[in-house]
């Protein structure tokens, strides 16, 4: 009588099992992302997508080993389906942290856009698979506890081992590490124009690999930098605020030039400039300011504005030139450099 209600029993659990797993993937999973449907973000959605498939499995496989267990020829097996149930139990972790990890990286990248999205697509995916190995390895050490093997002595040689593979790829681990702050921290993102210090190399971002930054200058070269010496430049980021950047033009006039009418010719011109020129800040007031008796002359600022830091070289072109020409014409001597040397017997 006890073996057959033991029979019973196992026939029960594994039927319910059954239509439990069912109802997991037919209905339950349906009225959830109904309700998750009604909210502002999907991110529930997300959830339940990556959950539900080792929820099913679980389900279903904890159940058919509930129903063996109760089976009457299984009692002499209970040890070994406990050590089955356990390793099922971490894998089935493992699979779900998996499975979580690479939903929310995408989920991640899905908010950023052009570029950004290809950088985090690439750092994300870098980043995802060491997550990946990590788990892996979590899940490994879990099991060789349970079973008895001591995993201390293989850390240790993992230890060692990791302590002359960093050594070894010291470099390459610095400029990965530099260019995963890099793009973590936004500092420098691709597309934008940046100089660093000194002005010797000023260029857009192209690409930020795992171990280099591809910078191409206005000239058309491309430059490419290790990632640690990036992270470890002072770096002007013209894109990483306002884009719109002052134009300053020095220019000298003679000593005898009319002041006034010097600053009314140059504001005109550069008024002419500032809204006809391709870049610049057709808005923004030209502002004319003396500041120093030179050598050979009187010298002045024009400060113009420019959209973003490439315009100006067009705006300081054409100044240039119609300032030129204005001067001819309204015959204010421009002065050639010179030093007048008085000699006393």
């Amino acid at each position: 009588m006890i073996i057959t209600n033991n029979w019973y029993l196992s026939a029960i659990i594994l039927g319910a099992a059954l239509i439990l797993s069912f109802f997991v993937k037919v209905f339950l999973k349906k009225v959830l992302l109904q309700i998750a449907g009604r909210t502002k973000t999907d991110f529930d959605d997300l959830l339940i997508n990556a959950l539900f498939p080792p929820l099913h499995l679980s389900v279903f496989v904890f159940g058919i080993l509930a129903g063996i267990w109760f089976l009457p020829i299984a009692q002499q097996y209970k040890q070994l389906i406990s050590k089955i149930s356990f390793v099922t139990a971490v894998l089935i972790a493992t699979w779900t942290l998996l499975r979580l990890t690479r939903k929310l990286s995408v989920w991640v990248v899905r908010f950023k856009k052009g570029r950004e999205k290809e950088e985090g697509a690439k750092f994300g995916t870098i980043f995802k698979r060491s997550l990946d190995i990590i788990i892996y390895t979590v899940a490994g050490i879990i099991i060789l506890n349970f079973f008895g093997i001591k995993v201390t002595p293989i850390l240790a040689t993992l230890g060692v081992g990791g302590i002359a593979v960093a050594l070894a790829l010291q470099d390459t681990l610095e400029n990965f590490f530099s260019g995963f702050y890099i793009v973590t921290d936004k500092s420098v993102k691709l597309g934008d124009l940046i100089e660093l210090e000194g002005g010797a190399i000023k260029g857009h971002v192209e690409d930020i690999g795992w171990r280099t930054t591809r910078i191409k200058t206005l000239s058309g070269n491309m430059i490419i930098i290790p990632n640690s010496k990036l992270s470890q430049a002072i770096t002007t980021n013209y894109d990483l605020q306002n884009k719109q950047t002052s134009v300053i033009i020095p220019v000298s006039v003679s000593y005898d030039s009319d002041l006034e009418k010097v600053e009314k010719t140059s504001e005109q011109v550069a008024k002419k400039i500032q809204k006809n020129t391709k870049g610049a800040v057709s808005a923004f007031e030209p502002i004319i300011r003396y500041n120093m008796f030179g050598d050979n002359g009187i010298h002045f600022k024009v400060i113009l504005k420019a959209e973003h830091e490439t315009g100006k070289y067009l705006i300081k072109h054409e100044f240039i030139k119609a300032l030129h020409k204005e001067f001819k014409k309204q015959k204010i001597e421009m002065p050639y450099p010179q030093m007048d040397v008085h000699l006393k017997k």
